[in-house]
Formats: structure tokens, sequence, C-alpha cells
């Protein structure tokens, strides 16, 4: 049999207790443990029983750490694992860990999710792809993903996206009214709306084209771009050039035929 010749209280930590058998450091406790296993200096030990005590340590450090991580917000039973281990606790410690969460349901990746989603759908312009992609990242299942997701409605994608869209539309511009559209849907898109969604939003998104500030864009980039392609042709070939890239600016025929008219006048 082994003895406790010692127990110390840690100072940096006074929830803690250092444990001395035989006169020498052994391990240290929790106060939960050294209340649990009721250990005072001079009671006898048995090698198993030290051992017992140090997994059962082992337990209740990782689940204490588990229930700190759980302060500061909700988590998925990713999250915890890889903080778990983190926190250097044995995998078969983080198996129990996890289960006593989920029966207290301190742990529950659907109420997460259904969670994340109606924040997302409430506080950001992402769409559902941006969202599901994120949980997708937090380890959550693509069934749990599914469902939480029916908390973001069509109708609030759709007020999200168009609230979106008229704010970025009320920027100034220097692209072509096409091309500014254009750019609007394209966004959504990468915002994770749909095609079905872009396409509605955009039907709803009023920038009313303005014929003499299109022009005067179309000459802008035109010049700069005569400039360019002048260095290299002449003539006709400069002509196709020039009203090709402008068309792939989202210039409209007649302003660019106008323009290359203008150009032939001036020359």
């Amino acid at each position: 049999m082994l003895t406790i010749s010692k127990i110390s209280r840690q100072k940096k930590n006074t929830s803690r207790y250092n444990i001395f058998v035989q006169d020498e450091y052994s391990f240290s406790v929790s106060e939960d443990v050294l209340v649990r296993y009721q250990l005072y200096k001079g009671m006898e030990l048995t090698r198993a029983l030290i051992e017992e005590i140090k997994a059962s340590e082992s337990w209740n450090k990782a689940y204490s750490d588990a229930l700190f991580y759980l302060n500061f917000r909700m988590r998925t039973e990713k999250e915890m694992r890889t903080y778990l281990r983190k926190k250097e606790a044995a995998p078969h410690i983080i198996d129990k860990v996890i289960e006593k969460l989920r029966k207290e349901n301190f742990l529950n990746d659907l109420e997460f999710a259904t969670a994340f989603v109606r924040d997302r759908a409430n506080r950001s312009s992402k769409g559902p792809k941006i969202v599901a992609n994120e949980l997708r990242e937090k380890g959550v299942k693509e069934e749990t993903i599914q469902e939480a997701l029916r908390e973001y409605s069509d109708e609030k994608q759709f007020q999200n996206a168009l609230r979106w869209a008229e704010k970025r539309s009320a920027r100034r511009s220097k692209e072509s009214h096409r091309r500014t559209l254009n750019k609007i849907r394209a966004q959504l898109l990468q915002k994770g709306f749909s095609h079905d969604m872009a396409t509605r939003v955009m039907e709803h998104v009023d920038i009313p084209l303005d014929q003499v500030e299109e022009k005067n864009k179309l000459h802008v980039q035109g010049d700069k771009l005569y400039k360019k392609y002048a260095r290299n042709y002449e003539g006709y070939e400069l002509k196709q050039r020039l009203q090709a890239a402008l068309y792939r600016r989202g210039f409209p025929s007649h302003l660019i035929n106008e323009y290359i008219t203008r150009l032939d006048e001036d020359g």
C-alpha cells in the first residue's frame, strides 16, 4: 500500500490540489475529485486506485474544459472534439464527454445549425449555399444542414438579396448599364443565392438607364481602348477591335456605332 503524505492547494489554481505519495509528488486533482474520493493525508492507496483517480481526473478536466468552451456560444460536435484534442484529452475520454454532453443537450448539431441559419438569415446578406458551406466546415452532417435550412425561407432570401442588390446598385459605377446588372447578378450567385433567386431579384432591381451617362461612359472607355489598339492596328481592323471590346463591356450597339462614326468624322 502507498500512503498520501501531503495534500497542498495549488497557488495559481486554488481549485486544484497536488497529491504527494511517500513524500513525492504523484498527481494533481480538482476539488471535485478530491471530495469524491475523500482523499486525505495518511490515506492508503493501491496502485490500481491511483490509476482510477487519475482516470477520473482526466475525465473531469475534459468535461470542465468542454463546459468552459460552451460558455461563449453553442458548438458543433466537431468543434468540441477539435477543442478537446487541443487540450490533450485522450480519444476515449473525448468520446465519453461528447456522449454526456449530448444526453444533457449541451451538444445538439441540429439545434446549433438551426440557430446558425436563423442568425445568418436575420443578420447577414449571405445566401443559403454559403450558409450551408459554413456549416459543413463546422462538421455538421448534410441531412442536418438541409433540415436547418428550412429556417431560411424563400421570402427571407428574396428580402435579403433584394436589399443587398438595391444597396449595391446605388453605387456609382464606371461600367455600362448592362455590365453593372450582370455583375450584381453574378455577385448574388457568389453570395450563395440560387440562379432562380438571382433572376427574381434582378427583375425587381430598379437601375434606370441614363442614355447620356451611358454615352459618356462609353466615350471614356472607348478613348482608352482606342489609344491601346491604335498602337498596333488601324483602319477596319482597329474599328472591329474597338467594337468588340466595347460590346464585351456591355455597351449597346447603337451607341458603339455612334462612337465609331464619330471617330471616322474626327479622323
